[in-house]
């Protein structure tokens, strides 16, 4: 007989920033909570991009939505925005 072993990975996105809002222009630092993950792609909206675990942006006055892809590097990923 053969037998074979098959692992399923779960990669988890999940981001926190802080500060959320305040004086233009914002610095924020944005917090990882990934899990799962080896490779992180942040897109801040704002023409920037970024592949740090847990990077800082500066924001102009205005409102963003923060996108961060989270991937183990094989087959699995997550986005969280």
């Amino acid at each position: 007989t053969l037998s074979q072993i098959i692992t399923v990975r779960e990669v988890v996105a999940q981001i926190n920033a802080s500060p959320e809002s305040g004086i233009s222009p914002l610095t924020v630092t944005f917090g990882n909570g990934s899990s799962g993950a080896t490779s992180y792609f942040w897109d801040f909206n704002n023409g920037n991009t970024d592949t740090t675990f847990s990077p800082t942006q500066t924001f102009p006055s205005g409102t963003y939505q923060v996108m961060l892809i989270a991937t183990d590097g094989l087959c699995c990923y997550n986005r969280s925005s």
